[in-house]
């Protein structure tokens, strides 16, 4: 077990292969891939998961909590309305569609495990209407609508919301591709938006905060992955709490065993390193214990999965995936 500092994902510039990508600040209406001070990563603040509520007024209620993340857990056996907002980052007006997507909890969103699990809105229609102008904050007028099913324990999620226009159709990739065309298909611009972005959190309640295991899955497709990171980040998570992540597979080497109490205040990070085969899967179990330690509102854990940075950046790890816990 190693503990390292872990990089934040949407490194300017560069994909999992140092490909340059998307330089320029994207132009059109577009998506935010986490709030910008939340310190989560790939925690969309614009899928938002709200219960049953209904909002009357979306455009309005959505545009005025703009800077706040207020999307809710994904509740099973019950319609979840998930709302998908957007900004004009360019500088005539734009019109646009928004799809959104499920899948269960994983690491790497390959598209083959989201594509064919589209969701509808309220209305019957497979996505909502995007319209504003420049600078302008837009939000689907209806939800799209959601009833998973009950299991125990329960089952995580990642959401994954599309937006495409004229100048940007943004079409779902037609295979999983390479691991740089996943991590391109998803990287944020300069000014922090995109076309596609993912919502890969649970929401923590105060009745969950004292012991919890998630299992995020884990997979490859066509290329193996040598040099995996995995790694276990917080955010004002008490000294005194427990963590823990564990992956075992036949293509995994070696075994995934990272288990610590929390020692620093207010970031922490432990890792472990590893390798997973081509075409290998190798779920990841993520665990918390609060120990008696009271969780903050506002504290987070990140489930990261990292790889080394091409030269000319020795030593620099950047995050092709990860599933998050925010504490509510």
């Amino acid at each position: 077990m190693t503990s390292f500092d872990a990089p934040r994902a949407g490194m300017p510039g560069q994909t999992a292969s140092g490909v340059e990508i998307m330089k320029q600040p994207y132009d059109d209406i577009g998506l935010r891939s986490e709030l910008g001070a939340s310190g989560s990563i790939r925690v969309s603040p614009d899928i938002i998961p709200y219960g049953p509520a209904t909002v009357p007024d979306p455009q309005r209620f959505f545009s005025s909590n703009w800077d706040s993340d207020v999307g809710v857990d994904i509740t099973a056996g019950e319609p979840n309305n998930i709302y998908v907002r957007a900004m004009n980052y360019g500088t005539r007006p734009a019109v646009g569609k928004g799809y959104l997507y499920y899948c269960d909890a994983t690491l790497i969103p390959w598209p083959s495990l989201w594509s064919g699990h589209a969701l509808w809105t309220a209305d019957k229609a497979d996505h909502v209407d995007l319209e504003a102008g420049a600078d302008g904050i837009t939000v689907g007028g209806v939800p799209f609508t959601w009833t998973p099913p009950v299991v125990s324990p329960r089952a995580p999620y990642s959401l994954v919301a599309r937006v495409a226009t004229e100048a940007h159709p943004n079409p779902i990739p037609p295979g999983d591709g390479t691991l740089a065309d996943l991590v391109g298909y998803f990287a944020p611009s300069a000014n922090g938006a995109a076309a596609s972005a993912i919502r890969a959190a649970i929401t923590v309640g105060p009745d969950e905060a004292n012991d919890l295991t998630v299992g995020v899955g884990l997979e490859t497709r066509g290329e193996a992955i040598p040099h995996l990171h995995i790694a276990v980040r917080c955010s004002k998570i008490p000294i005194g709490c427990s963590l823990t992540a564990s992956a075992r597979s036949p293509g995994l080497h070696p075994a995934v065993d990272i288990r610590g109490p929390v020692t620093r205040y207010p970031e922490f990070v432990l890792g472990a390193e590893t390798s997973l085969k081509a075409e290998s899967s190798a779920p990841v179990t993520l665990g918390f214990r609060a120990n008696g330690q009271t969780i903050p509102q506002d504290a987070w854990i990140d489930l990261l999965a990292m790889v080394p940075a091409d030269a000319p950046a020795p030593g620099r790890r950047l995050v092709i995936g990860s599933f998050t816990l925010l504490f509510r």
